[in-house]
């Protein structure tokens, strides 16, 4: 998985944190977790990762045998994994941490939780009992069945791409064809709502609203998709959950937004945002110097794992003709300005505050952090999302 794949896909499991602190049922609790699993022992490594801690925790394991305690928002949504190679800290890290890996979702709650697998796997054979029990076994019955549908649903697409070229031309093959993915989305609608009508109030519920409405947003009418809503309990309706389904109801059928994408050989859009003096810097400030636009973040874990490395190389290449911009997607100036002493980054830095919503992030489509481009003294973008070892081999041969 590259880098840039792995990061993105970290920062949507912390986007799946941030929406479980949004739940009306969330209580700080403590959960404990015992188990054995085949007769794993290093250089064999198991992963807990539950979904409002924002981060994977590794457990220590002596012939499949572990335990592990957290106290946190539950219930919450995560995962266990087990690492057949060891994870290693440093620059690269993050590109080996989902490789040669067996990962199970799985849902914690406050008490006691035990996981088995008879072997050094997770899927097919870990057994999961205790406080969770109830809501794992909601969500596995769950996917079972959206599973038993997607694959009707993938079966007909795939008939449907081999047929011949008098078939497309038949308004009876045509009309069969959509009379059968029809009924599918049917039977999705109906699998949803039979679900939150059963647990209107269960976390399990709630997230598998959230994937229908994000998977089939371009079969689902509104009306239907406000019915199955209005099955939710009130106090879920009145949750910032709740109403942030109705967004995501209210945008179906709408043009969706396009991210802008910006490539090696652009220039790079012109922007301003305030300094840590709160100033105004525009990106064109920066012309006749080779910058490094670094976006990252306080929070941001892989970002701050790489700042050292960072440092390192500025600290060698740093000159009148090369600097660095740091656009930080913080809300909260003092944590941001904290993390720029602590990590002694001594190099340019741009806010608007907004998290996510931050207008340069948002210019130049950035989807995960950290992100970055070299842009040349034109102005023009001349590497993108580079690993360090790239950007020090480039800044070795360029005029500084």
């Amino acid at each position: 998985m590259k880098r840039s794949s792995l990061v993105i896909f970290l920062c949507f499991i912390y986007g799946i944190a941030l929406a479980q602190k949004t739940a009306v049922d969330a209580k700080q609790g403590e959960v404990t977790i015992t188990g054995k699993i085949g007769n794993i022992n290093p250089p064999k490594q198991i992963w807990i990762y539950m979904g409002n801690t924002s981060k994977w925790d590794s457990i220590i394991v002596k012939d499949g045998v572990f335990e592990y305690k957290n106290t946190t928002l539950l219930p919450a949504y995560g995962a266990i994994m087990i690492k057949y190679k060891p994870y290693y800290k440093g620059v690269e890290g993050y590109k080996s941490f989902f490789t040669d890996m067996n990962l199970k979702n799985m849902f914690f709650e406050a008490g006691h939780m035990e996981i088995n697998s008879p072997v050094d796997t997770l899927k097919k054979y870990a057994v999961i009992r205790g406080s969770a029990s109830v809501l794992q076994q909601q969500y596995e019955q769950y996917i079972k069945k959206e599973g038993d549908i997607l694959r009707d649903q993938k079966k007909l697409a795939a008939n449907f791409n081999q047929a011949t070229p008098e078939q497309l031309q038949s308004t009876t093959f045509l009309a069969n064809y959509e009379k059968q993915n029809a009924n599918i989305q049917k039977r999705l609608d109906s699998l949803i709502r039979s679900q939150i009508n059963a647990y209107p109030k269960s976390l399990v519920s709630q997230m598998a609203f959230f994937k229908y409405l994000g998977k089939h947003a371009d079969n689902i009418q509104p009306e239907t998709a406000k019915g199955i809503y209005n099955q939710f309990s009130q106090d879920i309706k009145e949750s910032e959950r709740g109403k942030n389904m109705v967004k995501m109801i209210d945008n179906i059928g709408k043009p969706k937004k396009e991210i802008p994408v910006i490539a090696v050989g652009d220039i790079a859009p012109e922007f301003e945002q305030l300094n840590l003096k709160r100033k105004p810097v525009k990106l064109s400030d920066f012309r006749g110097q080779y910058v490094l636009l670094d976006f990252w973040a306080s929070w941001c874990k892989p970002c701050r794992k790489v700042n050292p490395d960072l440092v390192k190389l500025y600290q060698r290449f740093k000159s009148d003709k090369f600097t660095v911009l740091g656009v930080s997607l913080d809300n909260d100036e003092e944590k941001w300005k904290k993390a720029i002493a602590a990590d002694q980054l001594d190099w340019y830095h741009v806010s608007d505050l907004k998290g996510w919503k931050n207008e340069v992030a948002q210019q130049y489509g950035i989807m995960g952090i950290p992100q970055n481009l070299l842009i040349d003294p034109n102005g023009k973008v001349i590497l993108k999302n580079a690993r360090l070892s790239e950007l020090e081999a480039r800044l070795s041969v360029l005029p500084l």
